[in-house]
């Protein structure tokens, strides 16, 4: 036998989060192959979102917890844990949002430097209020809640 053709029987590390953890589930072979990949796909999504959600949390509660005592926004917004949020980009839209819609609080920037727009109104620029209503509407008609 050719060197090249001995290969060491491991599994591939897999780029999909979560695809590991599940490998092993049973799966009904009567199903189509396009059901199977659907399932396998969205398994993967979901376990991917999960992750991405709880190290959204974990960020967020060390964000509030740092910048309790700090009345300035761009000190707030320069806090690593914001960055790191800001960082994942646009998972990290969805989730945003829905912090905003239930506790709104300087989620602003991110959601500007993600998104690319501002849907608050000059007007209502300052008023944390108003400009959750308005990011959280803008959320809505976008989709993302």
């Amino acid at each position: 036998m050719k060197s090249d053709e001995i290969r060491e029987r491991q599994p591939p590390e897999s780029p999909v989060p979560g695809l590991r953890e599940n490998a092993d589930l049973e799966r009904d072979g009567t199903q189509p192959i396009d059901g199977l990949v659907s399932e396998v796909v969205n398994c993967a999504r979901d376990s991917g979102d999960r992750e991405v959600e709880e190290l959204f949390r974990m960020l967020v509660a060390e964000w509030k917890t740092a910048v309790a005592a700090l009345s300035s926004t761009t000190a707030r917004a320069q806090h690593p844990a914001y960055q790191k949020i800001t960082a994942l980009g646009q998972p990290a839209v969805p989730l945003l949002l829905r912090e905003l819609r239930e506790r709104p609080n300087h989620w602003f920037a991110a959601l500007r430097a993600l998104t690319g727009v501002n849907p608050v109104p000059v007007s209502d620029r300052g008023k944390i209020g108003p400009m959750a209503e308005a990011w959280v509407r803008w959320g809505e008609e976008h989709g993302y809640l």
